[in-house]
């Protein structure tokens, strides 16, 4: 069968917290305060359990790792928006 043309745009309901908002430009964790305040600017509250995704599940793991590091519960989609797309998951944005 033909593949599925990748769709533009972030999961449907999808907050950011881009993995180079949580790490220097040397690739070290960013300042816990930085973390923190990109988090709570995505909605993340106490509690939350938050799901990190990126292209492929590579760049997600520092996001992943920076929410661990506050004690935010975080899991890796580690099929990550590849395989969203090809399963026709909704999206919205571009």
């Amino acid at each position: 069968s033909a593949a599925r043309p990748h769709k533009a745009g972030h999961i449907e309901g999808a907050k950011s917290v881009f993995f180079g908002a949580v790490t220097t430009p040397d690739l070290k964790l960013a300042p816990e305060a930085e973390i923190a305040a990109r988090f709570k600017a995505a909605a993340v509250k106490a509690g939350d359990t938050v799901i990190v995704y990126c292209h492929v599940g590579q760049q997600a793991t520092a996001t992943l790792f920076a929410a661990r590091s506050l004690g935010i519960e975080a899991k890796l989609y580690d099929g990550s928006f590849e395989e969203w797309s090809r399963l026709d998951g909704p999206v919205e944005g571009r």
